[in-house]
């Protein structure tokens, strides 16, 4: 039910079909992908944040056209068809690189948005004990932190909290340790 649009287009291609039916979470139908649709599709314009591994990718990447990647992992020998824009650093997380985008470029940020960017520093960087963590890591934390309205300390506890809550819950139920944060 929830197959991507390029799965259509692969069937149709593996499969010589003429068309494919479309249907919605019922089963009903609501319309045909055809085979003239395929000249017609546009590839998905991405950007990768925090890996640059094919194999770590959300599905339906590989049809996509990534135009960037943004990065503090080492390099996963990724092939992309066209050049992008490339910016791996050695930092404690990758949204250390974002938010300083954001900064630069005076760009508008939601308070939700910069709350869950200062969440994923402070777990990355593990409150900032990290020996990946720089002194850019901080500051771009205090400066989501200010943008979040948020205490970096009280964020981090409960943040530690919930992630020890979790281990817990997988460990006393194994069949649902797929719903919990690793």
């Amino acid at each position: 039910m929830d197959d991507l649009l390029t799965d259509g287009f692969d069937q149709i291609r593996q499969y010589r079909l003429a068309a494919l039916p479309a249907v919605d979470k019922d089963g009903m139908l609501k319309g045909l992908l055809l085979r003239r649709h395929l000249a017609d599709q546009s590839r998905r314009r991405v950007i990768l944040t925090d890996h640059n591994h094919a194999d770590q990718a959300a599905a339906g990447v590989s049809e996509s056209e990534i135009l960037a990647i943004i990065d503090h992992h080492n390099l996963g020998g990724l092939r992309t068809l066209t050049p992008l824009r490339m910016q791996v650093e050695p930092l404690g997380c990758t949204c250390t690189l974002i938010a300083e985008q954001y900064r630069r470029h005076h760009a508008p940020l939601a308070p939700a948005l910069a709350g869950a960017m200062l969440g994923a520093i402070l777990s990355d960087t593990v409150e900032f004990r990290s020996p990946t963590t720089t002194e850019r890591d901080r500051k771009a934390a205090r400066w989501l932190a200010e943008k979040a309205g948020e205490n970096m300390e009280e964020l981090a506890r409960a943040l530690f909290r919930a992630r020890l809550a979790s281990l817990k819950y997988r460990q006393r139920n194994p069949d649902f340790s797929w719903l919990c944060w690793s």
